[in-house]
């Protein structure tokens, strides 16, 4: 299915590699597709070869089997935020990813604070001890960065469901109660329309 989303990789010294994906941009299939594949530096550098990045790509893995680590760099954006400011108004552009790296490779602080900002519960501090993180949103209805170290986590679950744009104004014992069932079986494919969830919102009165 051809969702939209950009991917980008922020640099040692702050510019921005992006590259354009065609197909199955959301959560479930290129986000889970960089958190599986692309989880360290390494395989993100891979993915970012300058034809990748030049001609765009249509999945990871496909991308990923025909890329060659080069050197060469074709940094398209000075800073995160000229890439986040070109696309968030972008109503083609579905999806949001961009690879943070940590540990030796952080970016300086001041070049990406902005992004820090708007992410929920990251801090430059935590990138010193990780070798990289990938932050996600949806680009066509919140401009929130999701940190996404896993599959598993909570962010990932929350915005990859059918009540993503009720989801705020269930009760805080709702919500608790669904990320805690979804965060602890999440490898089930049904987890989101099984009669567990259902019961769940059913106490609070809201109709699936």
């Amino acid at each position: 299915m051809s969702t939209r989303s950009e991917i980008a990789r922020i640099n040692s010294d702050g510019t921005v590699n992006e590259m354009y994906c065609h197909f199955d941009g959301y959560f479930s299939g290129v986000g889970r597709d960089l958190i599986s594949l692309c989880n360290n530096q390494k395989k993100v550098n891979l993915l970012f070869s300058p034809a990748n990045i030049e001609e765009g790509i249509d999945e990871v893995s496909e991308a990923l089997e025909n890329s060659i680590e080069e050197e060469e760099s074709i940094p398209k954006y000075s800073c995160i935020d000229d890439f986040v400011n070109h696309y968030k108004d972008d109503i083609f552009i579905e999806f949001l990813y961009i690879w943070i790296p940590g540990a030796k490779n952080i970016p300086p602080k001041e070049k990406i604070e902005n992004l820090l900002s708007k992410t929920e519960n990251l801090t430059y501090e935590d990138l010193q001890n990780i070798e990289g993180i990938w932050v996600c949103c949806d680009n066509c209805k919140q401009y929130v960065f999701y940190k996404t170290k896993n599959a598993c986590e909570v962010e990932y679950a929350l915005i990859d469901v059918k009540l993503r744009d009720k989801i705020e104004d269930l009760s805080e014992i709702c919500r608790d109660a669904l990320f805690r069932y979804w965060y602890a079986n999440y490898e089930n494919n049904s987890i989101f329309s099984d009669e567990t969830t259902k019961h769940i919102l059913e106490r609070e009165g809201v109709e699936w």
